[in-house]
């Protein structure tokens, strides 16, 4: 840890996990542990502001942003006095409140929303377009004739176990939610209230796998809504993702759904063989050493950079996933384009629409991935040399 924060010793390291994270089953961290940081920059900003600012002083910071953050828990001035107009000062009030409740009581929260809105209709259906990517990705995997067979197993037996995390247990509307939150009381006040909840919520947290797939619903009120967790080997799916869109992508064609939640979920499931995902195992067991790289080397290809080199993949297979549904029905989504296009036009709009995409060094680069591929150029008929069609392009899996 010493190279990536030369400011902080791995002795304060190994004190600091042990006084605050849970190690799961054993005693405690150890001077010899494997660490797997999905962001090392982070960790340069954090060695930079531990050599820069002492101890007080990072506590006087931290502590002042708490205040901003949590002031709203005492009164909605503040949000009044921030907007200027009352009107946008309590409706900004209420999106606080509620998403701190959601933060108290968010398993109940998630199941209550998930039972209101999904029937076990549409349920199936969007279990069914998942399961159709997991068993596309893994025929494309299958069919690689240029990876060795160790790094072919490991990734056969990663995609073989993965999970979903989407809707909430069903035995948190049997008892299950009322066992979990016994302890949870009301106080005379919401501060109090809060303050009580957050204790509760910790000590659920460190009470062992007795509620563990209950707390791993993903929250709904903070980006991103789409995750891959290298450790547990899951998907992870937020239920805003389905928003209102929900009953029109369940019940709409393949190419909106694929093109939709489709792709949005094989995005991150190719992140099992990823430079990282290839560094961990089924088991979330980090190797010493990574399989061959499945990665395509970008100067080969028309993608420049960003995100691209991921979402070719996962346009791969969604796209494939979409074909392999195509006929399961005649309806059409629009009369103006054909159902390929508007599983295209769904994809690049879901893209376009993302943090790094909208902003950042990499705006403007959301549709590098489509530009590479074949079946795009052909449904929107894309002359040879064109910006999404251009002369050098690229395959993943082919």
């Amino acid at each position: 840890m010493s190279r990536y924060t030369p400011s902080i010793s791995s002795q304060e390291w190994t004190e600091n996990l042990n006084a605050t994270v849970t190690p799961g089953q054993r005693s405690g961290y150890g001077p010899i542990e494997k660490l797997l940081v999905s962001d090392t920059a982070l960790l340069a900003v954090v060695s930079n502001l531990f050599g820069n600012y002492s101890r007080p002083e990072l506590l006087e910071h931290i502590s002042w942003f708490f205040v901003q953050v949590f002031a709203p828990l005492v009164t909605s001035d503040i949000y009044s006095a921030m907007y200027r107009v009352k009107s946008a000062g309590d409706h900004q009030h209420r999106i606080f409140c509620s998403t701190e409740v959601e933060a108290m009581f968010g398993p109940l929260v998630a199941s209550l929303y998930a039972a209101n809105r999904f029937s076990a209709e549409s349920r199936q259906i969007l279990d069914n377009d998942f399961t159709d990517v997991g068993f596309t990705v893994r025929d494309k995997i299958a069919s690689l004739s240029s990876v060795d067979n160790a790094t072919l197993n490991f990734i056969a037996e990663k995609l073989a176990t993965a999970h979903t995390v989407l809707w909430p247990p069903p035995d948190l509307n049997n008892g299950t939610s009322a066992v979990m939150h016994a302890n949870f009381s009301m106080k005379h006040t919401f501060v109090e209230s809060w303050i009580e909840a957050r204790r509760n919520t910790m000590r659920l947290a460190h009470s062992g796998p007795t509620f563990e797939r209950e707390l791993r619903v993903v929250r709904n009120y903070r980006l991103p809504f789409f995750a891959y967790d290298y450790l547990t080997n899951s998907v992870l799916v937020s239920l805003a993702s389905l928003g209102d869109r929900a009953f029109v992508q369940f019940k709409g064609t393949a190419s909106m759904r694929f093109g939709g939640i489709g792709f949005e979920y094989a995005r991150q499931l190719v992140r099992a063989f990823d430079d990282v995902g290839l560094r961990v195992d089924s088991q979330g067991n980090v190797r010493d050493r990574p399989l061959s790289s499945l990665a395509i080397n970008p100067s080969e290809c028309a993608i420049m950079g960003g995100d691209g080199i991921r979402e070719l993949p996962a346009l791969e297979v969604a796209y494939a996933a979409f074909k392999r549904r195509a006929n399961e029905s005649t309806l059409r989504t629009m009369k103006k384009y054909s159902e390929e296009e508007v599983f295209f036009i769904t994809a690049c709009f879901n893209l376009c629409r993302q943090p790094t995409t909208m902003r950042g060094v990499f705006a403007g680069g959301c549709n590098e991935a489509a530009a590479n591929f074949a079946p795009f150029s052909q449904a929107f008929n894309c002359h040879k040399g064109a910006t999404m069609n251009p002369t050098k392009t690229c395959s993943y899996f082919n």
